[in-house]
């Protein structure tokens, strides 16, 4: 059974998972990263985290259907939003999730970022791209912000 260390204790999964079914997600990510034993710390992967945070915190956000509907929006394969890539339509889905998280969640700029292993300032510009008026994006952007937003409408995740 896998275990976690708490201050020098060792805790089983399930204590653990009761400990940050109460924490918000970049907490949750951060006690994960920090206690979870047996798995070095460069194999540690925060989109795991995430999943293993969602599956103890059924009742909080679900950032899986947030992430899917942001690049099916955009048309790229789920995997790719958490890529080092600036290809605009990656890019763009990016900051579709991080406008929703910070307008209807009330993540800081910098929890929103972290997701995507990306500073505030990113998360703000981002923010703002999304946030602005349609007429100011480029028509595929129009196209793809519209179908996100459509997706969101369609479970009231807007409002």
């Amino acid at each position: 059974m896998k275990k976690t260390q708490n201050q020098g204790q060792t805790l089983p999964i399930s204590s653990a998972a009761a400990v940050i079914k109460s924490m918000p997600l970049d907490q949750a990510i951060q006690f994960l990263k920090s206690e979870i034993t047996g798995i070095p710390q460069t194999q540690v992967i925060e989109g795991e985290l995430i999943v293993i945070y969602m599956a103890v915190s059924p009742n909080k956000f679900d950032i899986n259907t947030l992430l899917r509907f942001a690049t099916e929006s955009c048309g790229i394969h789920l995997f790719r939003i958490k890529e080092k890539s600036r290809k605009k339509e990656i890019v763009f889905a990016r900051y579709l999730v991080i406008w929703y998280l910070k307008k209807y969640m009330d993540h800081n700029f910098y929890q929103a970022g972290t997701i995507f292993g990306k500073d505030h300032s990113t998360a703000i510009y981002g923010f703002n791209i999304i946030d602005a008026d349609p007429k100011f994006l480029t028509e595929e952007q129009q196209v793809w912000r519209a179908a996100f937003m459509s997706k969101l409408s369609s479970i009231q995740m807007l409002s």
